[in-house]
């Protein structure tokens, strides 16, 4: 779970994936695990939203669409983390991301979930 200060930087996302945590602990049937994956999207979308309404980030030209995660994955690790020195640290966050949202897509829509 998020510590304070993490949480209030991103509070819908963080109480959306603690929605999302609940309802994996209660699923029993592949559409209950399958609702946990829509939680889980709906908590990245979140992210970004909250993300993009902070005051650190920078001005994202050209904006991608509101639920693209990837995009904006793209967007505010080439702003935020500039130059050669986060070069290894924007690949592994831009990584990690993509699997992240890949892996919850795929939940969404797995018939077999259990």
């Amino acid at each position: 779970m998020a510590d304070e200060e993490s949480a209030r930087r991103a509070e819908k996302a963080w109480r959306l994936w603690s929605q999302a945590l609940e309802a994996h602990n209660t699923a029993k049937e592949a559409e209950d695990f399958q609702a946990v994956g829509v939680r889980l999207r709906e908590a990245l979308i979140s992210l970004v939203e909250e993300v993009r309404e902070a005051n650190w980030t920078r001005d994202v030209e050209p904006e991608p669409k509101a639920g693209d995660f990837d995009g904006w994955l793209e967007a505010f690790t080439g702003t935020v983390l500039t130059g050669s020195e986060n070069a290894r640290l924007r690949k592994h966050i831009r990584s990690t991301g993509k699997t992240t949202w890949q892996l919850v897509n795929w939940l969404t829509h797995y018939k077999n979930a259990s």
